[in-house]
C-alpha cells in the first residue's frame, strides 16, 4: 500500500513535482484504482527527532513524509533524494524506528510479497 496524508500534503508536492503524462502519475492512479491507498494522519515529531534531525542539517520540507512513515504500521520510508544521507538515515531509524528503502529495494519488497501472496 501506498501512505498519503489526510491533509494532502504528500499527494500536492507528488503533483508539483510529476508531470502530468508520467510514469508516477499513471502508477499513482493505479493504486488508486486498486485500492491500494492508504491514509493516516501525519504523526508529530518527538523533541530529541527534532533537534537530532537539526543536526545532521535535514530539510525542513521533507520532514512531512518522515511524519507520515511514522503514522504507519510498517514505519517504512521510501526515499531517492540526496536529502537521505547516511547521517539522515541512521537518526531516523535510532530515533523514529523507521526503515528507508531505495525504490529498487522496495519494488523488490514489493514483488517478494506478491509472490508469497499467489
Amino acid at each position: 500500500f501506498l501512505a498519503l496524508d489526510t491533509g494532502g500534503q504528500i499527494r500536492a508536492e507528488y503533483e508539483r513535482k510529476m508531470g502530468a503524462e508520467s510514469e508516477g502519475r499513471k502508477w499513482l492512479a493505479n493504486l488508486a484504482v486498486h485500492d491500494r491507498i492508504r491514509m493516516h494522519d501525519l504523526a508529530s515529531v518527538p523533541s530529541k527527532l527534532k533537534v537530532e534531525l537539526d543536526k545532521v542539517h535535514f530539510h525542513q520540507t521533507d520532514r512531512k513524509f518522515v511524519r507520515l512513515a511514522m503514522a504507519t504500521e510498517s514505519k517504512c520510508l521510501v526515499a531517492e533524494e540526496s536529502d537521505y544521507s547516511k547521517a539522515v538515515i541512521k537518526v531516523l531509524q535510532k530515533h523514529a524506528d523507521l526503515s528507508i528503502h531505495s525504490a529498487e529495494t522496495a519494488c523488490a519488497m514489493i514483488a517478494a510479497n506478491q509472490d508469497a501472496e499467489d
